[in-house]
Parts: structure tokens; sequence; C-alpha cells
């Protein structure tokens, strides 16, 4: 299951507000492409510890190698 475009759409918008305002927001997910453009900080685990902490600056590639035991 997952979320329709619309709905998507309108959780995203409040998360940017909740993030503006100063709050902390934790969002979890296994779309590289969603925690690449939704997120100020990544950290990424791999058989359950986290393996990598990446920035703003952070590639798809890099957030794939860290989720799947690479370097």
């Amino acid at each position: 299951m997952g979320v329709d475009v619309g709905a998507r759409h309108h959780i995203y918008e409040t998360i940017g507000r909740m993030a503006d305002e100063g709050l902390a927001v934790l969002l979890i997910s296994s779309d590289v492409d969603e925690v690449a453009l939704e997120c100020d900080r990544v950290s990424v685990m791999y058989k359950g510890k986290i393996t990598r902490e990446f920035g703003a600056t952070r590639g798809r590639a890099d957030l794939i190698a860290a989720a799947t035991g690479g370097q």
C-alpha cells in the first residue's frame, strides 16, 4: 500500500511547515528519492546499525551504497 500523490504532497507541505517552525521531523523511508529530496540530514542503516550519516550534500548512489553495505 502507498500514499496517493495528493496526500503525499500534503504530507510534504506539512513536514516543511513543521521544520520551518523549528520542529525536528523524523522521516523513515526506504524510498531513496524521497529521502534525497526531503531530508536535511540522513542516517542510513544496514543490518540494524547506522552505517553512514550524510548532511545536505549526498548523492543517490551514496545513499544506496550505504544502505546495501557498500562504502
